[in-house]
């Protein structure tokens, strides 16, 4: 993530001779508001600048704080990742709880998001049966973390859970604090790059009550999904709603069903629709199919299980 101002310094740095060593990832989150007088730049790493900064190119594929499940699901989930491998120090153990979006209710707190902003009545916030599971699994993770990690590999926090949103993020976080202090905590996705936690939570969500659209918004850009799988150490738990493209064996059996658009205004994904498939529903048959031909454990919420 780093800025065009930002370029345009390093760039005039660049024209006195010094030599200049950029490091990233570039399969982060982009900047939030990056023009140029106005106008996005184009990618950086296709640039005619970048070339000048760093004619040589040196990509570091091997992932040492992730297991080789998580990397071969991403791997193979995600085009610019397709040499994404573990070093094999970690064995991540990686799950998917589908769980019905349906569920969501008004958010329980009515405070102001930004000064003179309300926020609106249709704000979802409240998620009896997910946050119930959720939470009880948090309180496990915490205990097996306790019992299993030795005192030196433990991170701080050692449980964390990232939502896509502020008004999702904010209940779950007072809930945290008040069950398990500072052990557990609840960040956004932008407040988790950079993290290596021990056991990691990614929720998806959708925007607004009654709307279909866990992946419009901020949520259509899939690398943020990248992103919060190889945070965990040693558990990782994505958490999906099953509207409005299906579990995995219901896309292979055709049961998934079409998005639908948001009431706020839907996506660029919703305005393609009437064409074909969207890039957001791609990639959600693409995951479902991965999960299955990895084997990777999965369940769904609303079912019952035989024990």
């Amino acid at each position: 993530m780093c800025e065009v101002s930002l370029l345009d310094v390093v760039a005039k740095i660049a024209l006195s001779g010094a030599q200049i060593l950029l490091s990233g990832d570039d399969a982060q989150l982009p900047p939030i508001g990056n023009f140029w007088h106005g106008v996005p730049p184009p990618a950086f790493l296709d640039s005619d600048l970048m070339k000048e900064l760093a004619p040589v190119r040196i990509e570091l594929t091997v992932c040492k704080r992730c297991g080789p499940m998580v990397t071969e699901f991403v791997s193979q989930t995600f085009d610019f990742a397709k040499d994404f491998t573990s070093s094999r120090d970690q064995n991540t153990w990686l799950w998917f709880v589908f769980y019905d979006g349906n569920g969501w209710s008004q958010t329980p707190f009515g405070y102001y998001a930004r000064e003179g902003k309300r926020r609106r009545l249709d704000d979802l916030g409240w998620h009896h049966s997910l946050y119930g599971t959720l939470l009880l699994w948090c309180m496990k993770d915490l205990s097996w973390v306790q019992k299993k990690i030795p005192e030196s590999k433990r991170t701080n926090p050692p449980v964390a859970i990232a939502v896509p949103l502020e008004r999702v993020a904010r209940p779950l976080a007072v809930l945290c604090d008040a069950l398990f202090g500072d052990q557990v905590k609840v960040f956004t996705h932008h407040a988790i790059r950079g993290l290596s936690v021990n056991v990691v939570h990614g929720l998806r969500h959708r925007r607004w009550i009654g709307a279909e659209d866990q992946f419009a918004g901020v949520q259509e850009d899939s690398e943020r999904d990248y992103m919060v799988q190889t945070r965990g150490k040693d558990k990782t738990v994505m958490w999906l709603e099953k509207q409005p493209y299906g579990t995995p064996p219901e896309r292979q059996k055709g049961k998934g069903r079409k998005g639908r658009q948001s009431s706020k205004g839907g996506s660029k994904g919703s305005k393609e629709k009437e064409q074909g498939p969207s890039k957001q529903e791609k990639y959600a048959i693409r995951m479902n199919k991965v999960i299955e031909n990895l084997q990777i454990p999965w369940f769904d919420l609303g079912k019952s299980y035989d024990t």
